[in-house]
């Protein structure tokens, strides 16, 4: 029965009891609320949104691979979860905030791939997740990587990314300040090297499994800080993810399969992957238009660094009170310029200056002669 002419009902037979009418009528609109918002949350798009709305902040490519893949117009240094973002603590574990207009899609839907040659990769999903990455440890540092095509947590368990550029490392201590991003630690050259944090979530009546990350016990400990943790508000357009007043307001709609014959999902313009331009033509920042610099960047951990001690007692990678700011986002690695020094082959060299000269005697038959001009 509509919820409306239940309402109706029950103000009628209340009509004798003002205040009970009152307290009825006001429970009821709040579940209407709960009802409508209820209703969004089991909204459903389709991939020919992401199609759609990714079109404006990069190029679609067919892979022979994966299908259609998005590469994102984004700075050369750019790599998933690492740049333009930070975490957040949710009910659903550590939550990637985004700064990235399209960030809602890539980062919540589906999994990434890099190429040698192009770069990063998205390829699209169903599930949605607060983060589709790996978590681990490592020299007194936590990291994350982004998740490769095909791997199932439930099935993957453990999986370790191929190549040390997937992951981005933090001091500990200062995992969750709103400053991370210049704390960020150098990545070992061997990937085994990193201890695997495999804390999961499992959303109840559902088969959907992500990687939570280190818990919030652990967070506080090695910060000394009190993690906050934010209220998901589901949002109706994509443009609207940031924090405001403690709540994480995020679009997060289910995904379907297009089961319309008549008009097959596909980009409307698409590139074949030799015509998709190589990683090292990318600019050298993210451009403009793609970031929306107002969104308000909200620290995860109040007051952290206070515990200026490694989480482990394993040597670490880096010093936690002089953190190593790497030149470049991505290659912390990257040589520094040598020194140029000036060339002194054309200066003729001049004879060492005698600190007891000799004196004068006679008419001076030890000075050198002038030559004679001829």
């Amino acid at each position: 029965m509509d919820v409306r002419i239940i309402l109706q009902l029950v103000i009628i037979k209340a009509k004798r009891n003002p205040m009970k009418r009152l307290l009825i009528t006001l429970a009821l609109f709040l579940s209407v609320q709960q009802f409508s918002r209820a209703q969004y949350v089991g909204a459903s798009i389709t991939f020919q949104n992401f199609y759609d709305e990714l079109s404006p902040y990069g190029s679609w490519v067919q892979s022979p691979q994966y299908g259609y893949v998005w590469a994102p117009n984004v700075g050369r240094n750019f790599v998933p979860y690492s740049s333009n973002g930070y975490w957040a603590n949710t009910a659903y574990g550590w939550t990637w905030v985004s700064s990235y207009r399209w960030g809602w899609a890539p980062f919540h839907y589906g999994r990434w791939v890099y190429d040698d040659w192009y770069g990063w990769l998205w390829v699209p999903g169903y599930e949605w997740g607060p983060g589709w990455v790996t978590w681990g440890s490592y020299g007194g540092n936590y990291g994350w990587a982004p998740l490769g095509p095909g791997i199932n947590i439930s099935i993957n368990f453990g999986w370790r990314p191929p190549s040390p550029v997937w992951w981005t490392f933090v001091p500990c201590q200062y995992f969750g300040s709103i400053n991370w991003y210049s704390r960020r630690t150098p990545t070992p050259r061997v990937v085994n090297n990193v201890t695997i944090i495999n804390n999961r979530y499992s959303r109840p009546r559902n088969s959907n499994t992500w990687f939570t990350g280190p818990t919030v016990r652990e967070v506080e400990r090695v910060t000394g800080g009190r993690v906050r943790t934010y209220e998901v508000n589901n949002v109706s357009r994509p443009n609207q993810d940031r924090i405001s007043n403690d709540r994480l307001n995020i679009y997060r709609p289910s995904v379907s399969q297009n089961n319309n014959n008549s008009r097959p999902e596909r980009p409307r313009n698409v590139q074949t992957m030799d015509n998709l331009r190589p990683v090292n033509r990318l600019p050298a920042r993210d451009p403009s238009h793609s970031v929306d610099n107002s969104r308000p960047t909200r620290p995860a951990v109040e007051n952290p660094g206070n515990n200026t001690r490694p989480s482990t007692p394993s040597r670490p990678a880096v010093t936690p009170s002089q953190p190593v700011r790497p030149s470049s986002p991505v290659s912390p690695s990257r040589p520094t310029r040598p020194t140029v020094e000036p060339s002194r082959s054309t200066r003729p060299a001049q004879p060492a200056r005698q600190t007891n000269p000799p004196k004068r005697q006679g008419s001076g038959s030890n000075r050198p002669t002038r030559p004679t001009r001829g």
